[in-house]
């Protein structure tokens, strides 16, 4: 993938901004409009003519970003991932610091997110399958990076000699993925459920979790 926040040869200030800057710009608003196609009509109607008329931009701009469609999208991909994981940091870093309510924050802060910005939970969670093998293997490493996160943050919260003989990784893989399947049946079905409802079902995996190691 091109790397646009690499600064341009010249430094050139145009109307306050650096040649850097306004790549930068017209790098986000490509994947604003990228995100818009994408997170409506799917990936396939996301061509090139159809970004840069929603941007705004020439196609010379859009060659300036991403080599194409697939670079593209794991652009749009790991932005919106990391706007996924700066919400759940930002709910469990404000929780009390006690499993139930760690669990209850990252929880609902993942789908509350998804609720709030549709167009990035199809992308991040439909769209995303069966696009090439670079987009795979993003997928992976993007799903790796949340159980990293999760795990990461409840490790703490549970004492070693209470883990009776449990894998903490794999404990927290499997609630991870849970919550991944259960986000793309709800966003299948455009919402359906309330998202409390959500939150409580899944909840009775997480405590199932935290009786099993120790800390009901």
């Amino acid at each position: 993938m091109k790397n646009i926040r690499e600064s341009a040869a010249d430094g050139r200030v145009y109307r306050g901004e650096s040649a850097a800057q306004r790549r930068e710009e017209r790098f986000e608003r490509l994947l604003d409009a990228a995100l818009e196609i994408i997170g409506t009509e799917g990936f396939k109607a996301a061509t090139v003519r159809a970004v840069c008329g929603r941007a705004e931009l020439t196609q010379r701009y859009y060659y300036e970003s991403f080599e194409n469609a697939e670079d593209m999208f794991i652009a749009l991909y790991e932005r919106e991932l990391q706007r996924l994981a700066a919400a759940i940091t930002a709910a469990v870093e404000s929780a009390p610091k006690d499993p139930p309510s760690f669990a209850r924050a990252a929880v609902g802060s993942v789908f509350r997110h998804l609720r709030e910005h549709p167009q990035a939970a199809r992308t991040l969670f439909l769209e995303v399958y069966g696009i090439s093998p670079a987009v795979d293997a993003t997928y992976r490493g993007g799903s790796q990076r949340m159980i990293d996160l999760v795990v990461g943050y409840a490790r703490p919260l549970v004492e070693p000699e209470r883990l009776n003989g449990l894998d903490f990784d794999l404990q927290g893989s499997a609630l991870v993925g849970a919550v991944i399947f259960v986000a793309m049946n709800w966003i299948l079905s455009d919402f359906a459920k309330p998202e409390q409802v959500i939150v409580e079902n899944l909840m009775v995996m997480a405590r199932s979790l935290l009786d099993g190691l120790g800390r009901a």
